[in-house]
């Protein structure tokens, strides 16, 4: 493993390899310049905070990726603007205005993204996927701009959950209970999913794909949702004027 790197100003500039960085601590006003492609291999086993930026030297399509690794928590407090974020093993915590970037597509897998101390209750980034884990949201809630890809984690908090575009994928329990927003140009897919959560449906709710039913604490909103085979269990009731589509399978209301 590389030294620990604690950064001052400016910090590391435009590499576009890859580089391995171990226990990144840093102020604000440091930065650290992806290059061409770059890749940044965060390893961590011990907690620091980076208060500065990782962001792209060259145009925003070639900003580059980050993998947090290891078994320690990495603070973020800076205005981060990525496309890519891989977590593994460990925590990313996020703090005060701190970002991701707005297009940055989170992976996870066994680890956890801490969103709890975001200023300002909202948080975003472009897409969502990965294993077991767990998004502590806290009172924040978590804008995911354009999905595409299942999440099979957990998401506890009071925050909520807004689908902007594209789709995401969400099984098991999850007892975040703010409202899960689907907007009109996206769409839900559940599978024996158990959400606290009430959902606005604007866009499409899909608990169809496989043979499992699938609850939420309440129903709101005019887009569509599917059940195919499959029946959806409210927790909590709601104002629903869309349209149900339905094979065999119905709504029990538990309220």
């Amino acid at each position: 493993l590389q030294p620990d790197l604690e950064l001052g100003d400016p910090g590391l500039d435009d590499f576009g390899a890859a580089a391995t960085v171990h226990n990144l601590s840093g102020v604000a006003g440091s930065t650290i310049a992806l290059g061409w492609r770059g890749v940044l291999l965060l390893d961590n086993d011990r907690d620091t905070e980076f208060a500065g930026t990782i962001t792209g030297a060259f145009s925003p399509a070639y900003v580059g990726r980050v993998y947090a690794n290891g078994t320690g928590t990495l603070t973020l407090s800076g205005a981060n603007d990525l496309r890519e974020v891989d977590i593994e093993n460990g925590t990313v915590k996020m703090a005060g205005a701190g970002t991701l970037g707005e297009n940055a597509w989170v992976s996870m897998w066994d680890s956890t993204l801490d969103l709890s101390g975001v200023t300002g209750g909202q948080f975003a980034i472009g897409g969502l996927s990965g294993g077991p884990s767990t998004i502590a949201l806290g009172a924040t809630t978590l804008t995911i701009n354009d999905g595409g890809d299942i999440y099979e984690g957990t998401i506890t908090g009071t925050g909520g959950l807004h689908l902007v575009s594209g789709w995401l994928g969400l099984t098991g329990a999850h007892d975040y209970t703010g409202e899960t927003v689907i907007a009109a140009d996206a769409a839900l897919y559940t599978a024996a999913a158990q959400l606290a959560s009430s959902v606005r449906v604007e866009g499409t709710l899909d608990i169809s794909q496989y043979n499992f039913s699938s609850s939420f604490g309440g129903l709101n909103g005019n887009g569509t949702v599917s059940l195919g085979n499959n029946e959806l269990i409210l927790t909590g009731g709601g104002d629903f004027g869309g349209a149900i589509e339905s094979e065999s399978s119905g709504i029990t209301l538990l309220a």
